[in-house]
């Protein structure tokens, strides 16, 4: 029986982790309610949340979740001119400032068309931002078939077929038309040329226009292109009241934020201010103006997962009293007085003072009723003569109210009180003998107890 007991400790642990207090918000109605009390640990669903404008971060205890990273969508501008044809040589000293004129021409015509290819699908998906607010007010069907669209077009697919010059080859440009510039025997027109080339490419190699602003442009529009693509999975449909969508068997999480918060160490019991930030998502010319917002979810309380009681356990084990007592018997016409082992009592359901640790792994909002793994521990009281006092153990589970009084009903690993072996109710007492000679054997029954707590709130 206690082998089959200890079996099922894994699943009270198991139990305790899956069970606990469940928050759904659903962003496309507003202001999220407050005020709300629950129970930890938590899982918490933030419902039809728009990603593309927003950032949504829930905090807890210092602790923060966010579903998804800001983007900054900037433009390639104010780049220089691409430069004319180098104009025809006049003298013998034009020829090598020409071939390198040349170069310059096709590298910055490269930076032209690597600007123009991200420019040209920046300009694809920045209407998206602005029209997801009202997709996702109507369906978030809608928006998912704007974003698959927006994606399939060839501005977005193509955004990097050119790539940005290289820093090396604008820099080994700038050092031959300097020293082309040095040596002389320019003619002027050539000269006006490596002064006008020299100024593109050095502009092109600093500030907004340089090779690490378009990489980080890049970078940006993948962000925001991935970001897209996580939004409009196969087959992805708004949640039902259930939060499930028709057709499949899992829940639809492209437009959710979904968080297990954990009540953290076994005695912290705490109180911890649930708060969820809204903040942009996105950063570009014409993007919608947002304000930051904090919203108050409410407060998640933690009390301590084990907690302590004292009180008293009602053993169903028997609870024999023996005694000597004399027995008169008559044959013949004559009596005869004799001394006899005799049970002077026996009663079930005795009390014992019993001290309990309680694992809870289910509660109600509020802490109105909750429900706990418990082991007890207590005392068989007994004087030396009826057997002795002998411990006793309790394991089973409890109910609580508000983790206040427990009431707790398990299987009672006790003692019983018997004569000695090679005695029995009923038989004489050998003349040697003056008191029931006893002994104490394990034994096992039910109990049921009523306890108080003990653990400092």
């Amino acid at each position: 029986m206690k082998a089959k007991l200890l079996m099922l400790l894994p699943l009270f642990t198991c139990a305790s982790i899956a069970l606990g207090s469940d928050l759904r918000v659903d962003m496309s109605q507003g202001n999220p309610p407050s005020g709300n009390k629950l129970n930890g640990p938590l899982h918490i669903t933030l419902q039809r949340i728009n990603k593309l404008l927003s950032v949504y971060t829930v905090t807890v205890q210092n602790q923060n979740w966010t579903a998804n990273p800001a983007v900054t969508l900037s433009n390639i501008q104010n780049l220089p001119p691409s430069p004319s044809t180098p104009a025809p040589s006049k003298s013998h000293g034009d020829d090598a400032a020409i071939k390198t004129l040349q170069q310059v021409q096709l590298t910055l015509t490269q930076a032209h068309n690597a600007a123009y290819n991200l420019d040209a699908a920046l300009d694809k998906i920045q209407p998206l931002y602005l029209r997801s607010s009202g997709d996702l007010s109507v369906s978030t069907d809608a928006l998912v078939k704007d974003i698959q669209q927006t994606l399939a077009n060839s501005d977005v697919e193509h955004a990097e077929a050119v790539s940005w010059p290289h820093p090396d080859a604008i820099n080994d440009e700038v050092s031959d038309l300097q020293q082309e510039k040095a040596t002389g025997g320019l003619s002027s027109d050539i000269a006006q040329q490596v002064n006008d080339a020299l100024a593109a490419l050095q502009k092109v190699e600093e500030g907004a226009i340089s090779e690490k602003s378009y990489s980080d442009a890049l970078a940006a529009f993948h962000q925001a292109v991935n970001t897209m693509n996580a939004l409009a999975p196969n087959g992805c449909k708004p949640p039902d009241a259930n939060g499930f969508v028709q057709g499949r068997d899992t829940p639809c999480d492209s437009f959710e934020l979904t968080q297990d918060i954990q009540c953290h160490g076994v005695f912290g019991g705490n109180d911890a201010a649930l708060t969820l930030h809204v903040s942009p998502a996105i950063s570009f010319p014409g993007a919608p103006n947002q304000t930051a917002q904090t919203f108050d979810l409410g407060t998640m309380t933690c009390s301590a997962p084990i907690a302590f009681s004292a009180g008293v356990a009602f053993s169903s084990i028997n609870e024999n009293d023996f005694a000597i007592n004399q027995v008169t018997t008559s044959s013949g016409g004559t009596s005869t007085t004799s001394n006899e082992f005799q049970l002077a009592s026996q009663g079930s359901f005795t009390p014992l003072p019993m001290g309990f640790a309680h694992a809870r792994l289910w509660e109600t909002p509020e802490a109105l009723i909750s429900v706990h793994a418990t082991v007890g521990v207590g005392a068989h009281i007994r004087s030396q003569s009826s057997g002795g006092s002998d411990p006793e153990y309790v394991v089973g589970g409890s109910i609580s109210l508000w983790h206040v009084i427990y009431f707790t009903g398990g299987v009672d690993f006790g003692s019983s009180v018997t004569l000695a072996d090679g005695y029995t109710v009923g038989s004489a007492v050998p003349s040697s003998v003056t008191q029931p000679p006893l002994q104490v054997n394990r034994a096992v029954g039910t109990a049921f107890a009523i306890s108080f707590s003990t653990t400092p709130k």
